[in-house]
């Protein structure tokens, strides 16, 4: 089992990991790597790649409560024949998530992360490889779209993310997804096929069956260029970042947040005054409630601070509570049932 690493494909995937963890200051026994593989061939493929560095990667499956029990212990029972065939080691979590209040795909993926990020401590590993690719950008940034993000969201899928001690890497983003099947072949592995991925119900499913193949009949390269405004954004991002490190230093801390003249405040474009809005959260919550905070709200409290109305007035930004008087502009989190 295995490919050589000069495989095209196997080698741009080893080729952004390299760059993805130090670049060539670190050599690859630095780059101690988790696999998160759960059968499919995106993820597979990718533990193909990986799987030809010294050290090898340690080769992660996730198991959760929401697909038939018998398909969970099946995809486990292949991702651990996987790993012994490429000499990796395996090591498997369980979660479960149904009973969970809130968005069942969010808990998922959060606890996913959460069971992950304690295997790569548990293995001494600093990263945890991922096998998100370029289809599954383009339909991230299609989504996006539609839900009417600003460039932060249009920005898809980030290469590499900070998250406790590690760090969540995708060596693969850029490698289409016909690429890694083909990958999975020539390896000669087979690969596991997630049912749910079939359900429309999902939004991200309707975009893959349905949106991007229509938009590809249009433009054939749909999804290189697709990725290349993702990063545009991303590029924009860093700008709109360096301008809220800027206009950060402008509010004040007062008792339960944060505060500033409402003159200055008034000329921050929207996408800096939400990142000002992000940055509090993040100070004074560590990040809880940021997925609580909808762009039509924070369009309202940014016209409510803009406008020429002297009249105090209140906005609820998810977890935050923006005060706007004639002369000020104030920041609390809000408290529970208020």
């Amino acid at each position: 089992m295995g490919i050589g690493r000069k495989h095209p494909v196997a080698a741009r995937i080893l080729r952004r990991w390299r760059a993805l963890t130090g670049g060539a200051a670190v050599r690859d026994p630095g780059r101690r790597t988790v696999v998160a593989c759960s059968g499919g061939a995106d993820s597979v493929a990718l533990a193909v790649a990986l799987g030809s560095v010294s050290p090898r990667p340690v080769i992660a499956h996730i198991s959760h409560d929401i697909r038939d029990q018998a398909a969970v212990q099946a995809d486990r029972l292949f991702v651990e024949g996987l790993a012994a065939g490429l000499g990796c080691r395996f090591v498997h979590d369980s979660i479960a998530v149904v009973d969970r209040a809130g968005n069942l795909e969010e808990n998922a993926r959060d606890a996913r992360y959460e069971a992950l990020v304690r295997i790569a401590t548990g293995a001494g590993c600093r990263y945890i490889a991922t096998g998100h690719h370029a289809d599954d950008q383009a339909e991230t940034v299609l989504m996006n779209l539609l839900r009417g993000s600003g460039v932060r969201g249009l920005g898809g899928i980030p290469g590499v993310r900070a998250i406790g001690p590690a760090s969540i890497i995708r060596p693969a983003l850029g490698v289409r997804r016909a690429e890694l099947i083909g990958l999975c072949a020539e390896a000669g592995v087979g690969h596991r096929h997630d049912e749910t991925n079939d359900d429309l119900g999902f939004l991200r499913n309707r975009v893959r069956g349905d949106l991007l193949p229509l938009i590809e009949q249009l433009r054939s390269d749909a999804v290189e260029r697709i990725g290349d405004a993702a990063a545009n954004c991303v590029d924009a991002q860093i700008l709109i970042h360096s301008a809220v490190d800027a206009q950060w230093d402008q509010w004040t801390a007062v008792d339960g947040g944060v505060e500033r003249d409402r003159a200055g405040g008034r000329l921050a474009p929207r996408a800096v005054f939400d990142g000002i809005l992000r940055r509090f959260v993040t100070r004074q919550a560590g990040g809880v409630g940021l997925d609580q905070m909808s762009g039509r709200a924070v369009r309202a409290a940014h016209a409510g601070i803009a406008a020429d109305s002297t009249e105090p007035r209140v906005y609820r930004v998810g977890a935050v509570v923006v005060a706007v008087t004639a002369h000020r502009i104030r920041l609390e989190m809000r408290v529970d049932g208020s």
